[in-house]
Formats: C-alpha cells, sequence, structure tokens
C-alpha cells in the first residue's frame, strides 16, 4: 500500500530525528569523554576493592589512620565496586568511557521525557538537552552521583509515562527508590519530586474545586475526585518505608543514610567547606544562570498554559541550585522538560517552517561546540589521562618506590590519591569522606593543621607524623 502524502513529511522527520538523535547522543559521549578531574574517584576506587575482598559493606573509617573506628554512612557501596571492576578491566581508559556512556545514558532520558512535553518530532529536546549538557558536563565525574543522576531521570521519565497509575505508585516506584537509596544518598532529590508532584496535583484539585463551587454543590463529585489524588501520597510512604527496610537489611548503616544529605546541607560547618555546598558564582556557572534566567522569562511568556507541577519543580530545585553546586545537576535535568513544553506553546508554527534548515544546524552546532569549547578545555581535558594539576602521579610513584612506610599528614585534596595507589603502605589523615571523621576532629585537628596555625606540632606529635603531603596554593 501506498503511503499517503499526508504521513510521507512524518516518516520523513522520525528517520531525521533517529538520525539527530545519534548525533547528539555522539556529541553528549564527547562531552563527558575527559581525564580523570574529581579528587576523590580514589576513594571510591578503594571502596569497591573492599568490597569486594571482604564481601562486606564497611560501616565505619576503616582507611584512615586518624579515626579508624568512627562511624562512616557508606551509601554508594555498589557504583564504586562496579567502577572499580570497569578499571580493574580496561584501565583509566576504559573507567572514562564508561563514565562518558554514563553521561550518554543520563542525557538520552532527559531527552525522552522533553520530547514527552513537546511533541514527537519536535526540536526543542535536542536543543535543549545541548544546552543542558553544556551546563552539566562539569559534572561528570567517575562517581556515584552520575549513577544517582541516571535514575533521577528515570524516575522523572517513568514518573511523566505512568503519573498515577497504581501499578507503578504502589510497585514500580517504591522498587525504583529502594534501589536508588542503596545506590546513592541523592536518593533525597528523588523525595523531594515525590514531594512536590504529589503538593502540585492537591493544588490543583483545590483550585478546580473552588472554581466548580460557583456552579454546584459538587460535593459529591468532589469526594470522587479526591481519590485519585489519594494514589500518589500513598506511593510516597510506601517508597520511603521501602528505602528504609531495604537499608536495613543491606547496609549495616540501616536508614540514617537517607539522614545524611539533610546533615551535610543543615550544617554550617559543612557548607562553608565543601566546595559543592558552595553557591554557584557568575565566574563558574554563567550559562547555568542564563539558563534559569531564561526560563523565567519563559514562564512569564506562557503564563495563560500554567503548568503547575513542572513550576513548582523548576522553583524548588532552581532554589536548591542557587544554595549548592551541586544541585545544578539535578535541577538542569528537571527543568529540561519544563523549557521544551513552554517553547512548543510559543513556536509550534515556527519549527514546522524552519525545520529543514534546522536538520543541519544542530549538527554544525554539535561539531562547532565539539571544536571550539570541548576539545579546547584545559581543565576537562579530552581524552584518557588523568588532570595534572590535581593528579601528581610521579610524587605518588616516588613515595610507592623510596619512601619507607609511615604516617603522612596530607592535603585533602590528595586523600582519595592515597588510597587509590599507595594503600595500604600509606593510610592517609583525611580524604574527601567528610562524613568519616567527626566534625571535631576536622574542626580541631585537620584544619589547624592545615592552616599552620600553632598547635599544628601538637597534632604531628599525636599522631606520630613526620611527613606532609601538601598542594602549592
Amino acid at each position: 500500500m501506498e503511503p499517503t502524502k499526508a504521513t510521507d513529511p512524518e516518516r520523513a522527520n522520525t528517520r531525521i530525528n533517529h538520525l539527530l538523535l545519534v548525533a547528539l547522543l555522539v556529541f553528549v559521549f564527547l562531552c563527558g569523554f575527559f581525564q580523570v578531574s574529581d579528587v576523590d574517584v580514589g576513594f571510591h576506587m578503594r571502596t569497591g576493592a573492599y568490597v569486594l575482598e571482604h564481601r562486606a559493606i564497611p560501616s565505619v573509617n576503616t582507611f584512615s589512620f586518624t579515626e579508624p573506628d568512627h562511624p562512616w554512612l557508606l551509601h554508594q557501596w555498589w557504583p564504586a565496586t562496579l567502577y572499580y571492576l570497569v578499571y580493574s578491566a580496561g584501565g583509566v581508559g576504559a573507567l572514562i568511557t564508561f563514565k562518558a556512556l554514563l553521561g550518554m545514558l543520563l542525557m538520552w532520558l532527559v531527552w525522552l521525557r522533553a520530547r514527552r512535553e513537546s511533541n514527537r518530532d519536535s526540536l526543542w529536546p535536542f536543543w535543549l538537552v545541548t544546552i543542558g549538557v553544556l551546563i552539566v558536563r562539569v559534572r561528570f565525574f567517575e562517581r556515584p552521583l552520575l549513577f544517582s543522576a541516571v535514575i533521577f531521570a528515570l524516575l522523572l521519565y517513568l514518573d511523566g509515562r505512568h503519573t498515577n497509575g497504581r501499578r507503578w505508585q504502589w510497585l514500580g516506584l517504591p522498587l525504583l527508590m529502594a534501589f536508588w537509596s542503596n545506590t546513592h544518598a541523592g536518593v533525597a532529590y528523588g523525595f523531594v519530586y515525590l514531594a512536590i508532584v504529589a503538593g502540585a496535583e492537591w493544588a490543583e484539585w483545590g483550585w478546580n474545586a473552588l472554581r466548580r463551587r460557583s456552579a454546584q454543590p459538587a460535593e459529591r463529585a468532589e469526594r470522587e475526585t479526591i481519590r485519585p489524588l489519594l494514589v500518589r501520597p500513598i506511593g510516597g510512604l510506601l517508597s520511603a518505608a521501602a528505602s528504609a527496610v531495604s537499608l536495613q537489611v543491606i547496609n549495616p548503616s540501616g536508614y540514617r543514610v537517607l539522614l545524611l544529605p539533610i546533615d551535610f546541607f543543615t550544617s554550617r560547618f559543612w557548607q562553608t567547606q565543601i566546595q559543592e555546598l558552595f553557591p554557584p558564582a557568575w565566574e563558574q556557572e554563567k550559562l547555568f544562570f542564563i539558563f534559569l534566567g531564561a526560563l523565567i522569562a519563559l514562564q512569564l511568556a506562557t503564563w495563560r498554559n500554567f503548568n503547575v507541577r513542572h513550576f513548582l519543580l523548576s522553583l524548588a530545585f532552581g532554589y536548591l541550585a542557587c544554595r549548592s553546586q551541586r544541585s545544578i545537576l539535578m535541577f538542569t535535568l528537571a527543568a529540561i522538560p519544563h523549557a521544551a513544553g513552554m517553547l512548543q506553546q510559543l513556536s509550534d508554527k515556527w519549527i514546522a517552517s524552519s525545520r529543514q534548515w534546522q536538520n543541519a544546524l544542530l549538527p554544525a552546532t554539535w561539531l562547532v561546540l565539539v571544536a571550539w569549547v570541548i576539545l579546547p578545555d584545559q581543565t576537562f581535558r579530552f581524552g584518557v589521562g588523568f588532570y595534572a594539576p590535581y593528579y601528581p602521579l610521579e610524587i605518588h610513584q616516588f613515595l610507592k618506590d623510596e619512601v619507607p612506610s609511615q604516617r603522612v599528614f596530607n592535603d585533602m585534596l590528595y586523600g582519595g590519591q592515597m588510597l587509590w595507589w599507595l594503600y595500604p603502605k600509606f593510610k592517609p589523615f583525611v580524604d574527601g569522606r567528610g562524613d568519616a571523621c567527626s566534625v571535631a576532629f576536622w574542626q580541631n585537628e585537620y584544619m589547624p593543621a592545615i592552616n599552620g596555625d600553632p598547635q599544628w606540632r601538637a597534632v604531628f606529635r599525636k599522631y606520630d607524623i613526620h611527613a606532609a603531603l601538601l598542594s602549592i596554593p
């Protein structure tokens, strides 16, 4: 049977979209294919090695010589183990490739969710994912946080697809959240999402109920329409219960792992010590602020078709992103579908009329960005290896070959690397696992020593330290 003229353009657009999607994912891969540039990768490697060797999840600060028995709420044990297996099998090249593939999976899920908010033939998801990956690629590290982001994107997609279906809310969602809870403490973002969406549904129902009152009493109708609103809150409660129970069964630290993000985000001490918890600055996050401003402008332009759910999600995650750099990743993932829907409202006819030249403009844009932004980047350097300013590999090799085993005071930046290459000959004084040591230890021992305060000698005597591994500011 010959295709009709009406379906020919649709089929052509579908084929072109498939090709554009492949090109987009290649672009995302190239954006994530850069040298190991995060100083904490090493303690994840050591964690994975420990889990495989001991067939157990550590619950105390096993690796450091300073507070080895302090409780450690390890919340990311299986992604760390998987990273270690990849590194053991193929070295740093395999590790970086695997990380870039995770970035591809992440942005593909976001693209799927954005397409649902526009339409199947819309090009806005391609443009928005391109902008999004430029914002978040600086967080494409070989860390469990990337797994957490993938699960968050999967939650956005599945929840948008199944909405209030009871099978999803009461079975699929609790299983996903339980899995996420045993993956990374970033599950807190998932619970924020669930609370916001449930609140948005109740707000929409309340507004519609007020509008109906002027036409009829509708008390019986309201009792009938309120039942679907209970599906999501029950799903949220089941998810919280499944998360807590699974952690109690699997993780020796139990449900306390769920409280770790609250402790970090509410602690005045950690807010002043961990750079990821600092508010974003214009100098480093220009594209984030531009995207945020554009989102606000789009919301004002589409106020007639106001979507309470998307607005509250962008508002809440935008607030978190303005509070801490770490939240920029989750905000971007949540805001891209919102922006896609609003842009589709404003420019549906324009997109159709400009389809042909945009089909060529998108690949050209990706080529230009790779040539002018990705390849020349001197901080997130394209290719395989370790970012030299953060990874003094020659010094580590010298310590390993020439220096006898002893206790060394180290800058926190080098703790993970010591665990990766020098452990157990040299155990670190501290590393990037902030919760693995007490706040009193950080305040009274590490900070005075690293700052050269007068009591640094007493700290060295206490731990019998005769050498220091420090960075040059």
